[in-house]
């Protein structure tokens, strides 16, 4: 519950600042459906992150879907995530939360 919870506040802040730093509505569907798919693609849904060379598992682990990823996997192996994967996740919760109050304008 507590991985999920962190991812989806994780994503939100993520969508948050691409909403504040994009021009329009449009451009910020398509930043948003190409961010899409690189966090799938680092969450392991077309590869398996088991797969990764060790560099590319490392990047991974720094993104919010790499991290979730690992988390919930973790926890439905009957463990609690690791203290680094939920870290990872409070950093994309806090960073981007913070710079996308910073950015937003009112038009």
């Amino acid at each position: 519950m507590l991985v999920t919870v962190l991812a989806l506040a994780a994503f939100l802040c993520v969508g948050s600042i691409v909403a504040a730093l994009t021009a329009n509505p449009r451009m910020a569907s398509g930043v948003g459906t190409v961010l899409t798919f690189v966090l799938w693609f680092f969450a392991g849904m077309w590869v398996p992150r088991t797969l990764f060379p060790e560099l590319l598992g490392r990047i991974a682990d720094l993104t919010p879907s790499g991290a979730a990823s690992a988390a919930m996997l973790q926890a439905m192996h009957g463990s609690w995530p690791a203290l680094a994967q939920v870290c990872v996740l409070l950093v994309w919760i806090i960073v981007p939360a913070v710079l996308a109050a910073r950015a937003f304008r009112w038009e």
